[in-house]
Parts: structure tokens; sequence; C-alpha cells
């Protein structure tokens, strides 16, 4: 009984990685399923002249519309701040100062989408036009088994 778990497990070992036209597909499939997400984020700045980071912890909500991306993100700590993205326009909202900042963002709109929905329902077609893609195979994350690209 032990040989043959000892093979079952070098053979698991051993498994080929899925292969990356594989991988595209299922995130193709996906792609067409996503509408929003909603997950907790934290940002560092690294400044490298002073060799100095900050952080701030937050919530980041999205959701794709037919106008474009609208987004909610929430900073808590250090300093409470509220960014609302809707289409080409960004707002920052500063409770402290009861002030709002609003920002034309429609230079910046294909990076942000690329930035924000990267791998959140963009075709592979699509990311292939801004990225190269390589299959950095299996890896385990919080023990959940992920494909690395």
């Amino acid at each position: 009984m032990k040989t043959a778990l000892s093979i079952l497990m070098l053979a698991g070992v051993l498994a080929p990685a899925e292969p990356l036209a594989d991988i595209l597909a299922r995130m193709d499939r996906a792609a067409g399923e996503f509408r929003s997400l909603s997950a907790q984020m934290k940002r560092v700045q690294f400044t490298a002249v002073l060799s100095e980071s900050s952080e701030m912890d937050g919530v980041v909500r999205l959701k794709r519309a037919r106008g474009g991306t609208l987004g909610v993100i929430e900073f808590q700590q250090p300093e409470q701040r509220t960014v609302f993205i809707k289409g080409k326009e960004v707002q920052i909202y500063y409770p402290k100062a009861n002030a709002v900042e609003i920002y034309d963002a429609s230079k910046y709109t294909s990076n942000m989408d690329q930035i924000l929905l990267l791998g959140f329902g963009t075709s592979s077609t699509e990311l292939k036009k801004s990225y190269d893609f390589k299959d950095g195979g299996p890896q385990k994350i919080n023990g959940t088994d992920t494909t690395r690209i």
C-alpha cells in the first residue's frame, strides 16, 4: 500500500501542467460571465529616493457596464478617501475636508480598463494586444491550486 501511495504522489508531481491554450480558453469562457468583483486591497507606494514605503488598506468594487467600468474604491487607513470611477470620470472624495476632486480620465481610459479588468472579463484576444503570455506553471496560493501566467 505504501508503494502505491508513493507512485500516486509521484504521478501527481510529474503530471504535465495544463497547456497555455487551454488556460486561455478557460479564461475566455469565464470572461463572458464576468459582471463584477469585490475585494479587500492593500496599496503599497514605494519612494526609491527615500527608501520609504506607505500603505493604504481598502475595499474595491468593480462592475462592468455598457458605458464602461463602474467602480468604488474605499480607503480606510491611514487617511480615509473614496474613489468613484464612472466611465471616463474619476472622483475622489475626502470626508475630513468634505471635498471632491473630479478628473477627466478620457486619455487614460484604455490603460484604466487594462488595469481594472486584467483577467476580470477581458478576453485573451484583447489581452494579447498588450501582453505576452508565458505559462509559469502550477502554484498553490493559500492552499488553492492556481496556474501562474
